[in-house]
């Protein structure tokens, strides 16, 4: 526990350079301390599985019973087992379904059925957090319940993030800060891909107590959504085809709106991170920078009024880059700018081909682009709305306004 407090505070005073460096400084704290803590949780999974799988091993090697085949897949399991704990995400889809189920199988013929999963099979993000939250928050007493490894460091280093965190959180009723932490260590979780954890045996119809100790041959997928509105209903779930590709139903996995069709994006709209092309700006003073910035950490896959925004810029990142506004009708624009006549000036206006300028073909900056143009104006706390509200006070009192004349008017008139 000294060992976890003591990184924690390191990172006060030495964070690792461009971690999380362009967020609030609460938040980008908080992603740090989990991180640390799911390093650790990582690392315990590795040792569980390097610990057993050893063991069964060095009780295979003194059988008698032992033949070529059994020798062979033994030494598989060996190297497999190197290459696992090299992985730069162990607990993602692609190294643990294609490596752990011979490294976990006794035998290759249950290697080739797949990771030995959960009846559950599945749970959410959030579920796993809140569960490895009540395990190990301040004040509770730890037990050894899945998915908490035996023995490993990481409930009580978890213990320590959760304390932590609850200090520097922004939130002041207790509900709240709890809510608080535990966003940012599902935020961290994701981006630490940890897609599966170790879990129970599966629970048994004779009475008696129930399995809730994690074991290294039985898996649970978080790659169930978490329970919120959906725009669409919730299809059938197939555990074949979970099974065969269990990452195409994961709502957390990475997706590129460029590289579905239209109507592939109903497949897409439900789930629980951005498009990959919209990429975390920096944060900045000026009002565009600022609004880029505010739009990306305001967005959110559950709000259906950001979906739509999401399906907007999926069929104008289509669009933009083919169509242009001649520079030569700049000279022509008229001179009063009142609302009728800008409309009428601009609806007279032809698009036009953009020609062979560069950086007009890429469609991939449009989706943060739209997407930060329509919540930057249906939200008046946005940097941009701000901005506007400044023009408008000043148009007023330029142009001697009638006061108590609509905001709105006004602010069209500006907009134009």
């Amino acid at each position: 526990m000294y060992s976890a407090r003591f990184a924690i505070q390191h990172l006060r005073y030495q964070p690792i350079p461009r971690q999380y460096k362009d967020l609030d400084q609460a938040i980008s704290m908080a992603k740090r301390i989990a991180s640390i803590a799911f390093g650790v949780f990582i690392e315990d999974v590795k040792t569980f599985v390097k610990v057993a799988l050893n063991a069964e091993l060095n009780r295979l090697a003194i059988s008698e019973d032992q033949d070529d085949e059994t020798m062979q897949h033994s030494e598989k399991r060996r190297k497999l087992l190197k290459q696992w704990l090299k992985s730069s995400y162990p607990l993602d889809y692609q190294p643990a379904n294609t490596l752990l189920p011979t490294i976990i199988a006794s035998d290759s013929q249950q290697a080739l059925v797949g990771l030995p999963l959960s009846q559950v099979m599945k749970i959410s993000t959030m579920e796993c957090v809140q569960k490895m939250y009540d395990l190990c928050k301040p004040g509770s007493r730890v037990v050894n319940v899945a998915p908490l490894v035996p023995g490993g460091r990481f409930p009580s280093v978890l213990q320590i993030a959760i304390e932590y965190m609850s200090r520097i959180s922004p939130a002041t009723a207790d509900a709240n800060c709890e809510a608080w932490v535990k966003y940012y260590l599902k935020e961290v979780l994701v981006e630490q891909h940890i897609r599966y954890v170790p879990w129970h045996q599966d629970p048994h119809a004779d009475q008696g107590r129930q399995p809730k100790k994690a074991v290294w041959n039985k898996w649970m997928n978080l790659g169930a959504p978490d329970t919120a509105a959906s725009l669409l209903p919730p299809s059938t779930d197939d555990p074949e085809v979970h099974l065969a590709n269990p990452s195409q139903s994961d709502p957390n996995v990475p997706w590129f709106l460029s590289a579905i069709t239209l109507s592939e994006l109903t497949l897409y709209l439900d789930r629980e991170v951005k498009p990959m092309e919209w990429k975390r700006p920096l944060q900045g003073t000026e009002y565009v920078t600022a609004t880029i910035h505010w739009a990306y950490e305001k967005f959110d896959m559950k709000n259906p009024a950001h979906k739509l925004a999401l399906v907007c810029a999926a069929i104008f990142m289509r669009i933009l880059p083919n169509v242009g506004f001649h520079t030569e009708r700049l000279e022509q624009r008229p001179v009063t700018r009142d609302r009728a006549t800008t409309t009428k000036y601009i609806q007279e206006s032809a698009w036009s081909y953009p020609g062979h300028k560069n950086g007009l073909t890429d469609m991939r900056p449009f989706v943060g682009m739209v997407v930060t143009a329509i919540l930057g104006y249906m939200y008046p706390q946005s940097p941009l709305r701000r901005r506007m509200a400044q023009f408008i006070v000043v148009f007023e009192i330029d142009s001697g306004l009638v006061r108590g004349q609509s905001s709105w008017n006004s602010m069209s008139l500006i907009m134009s």
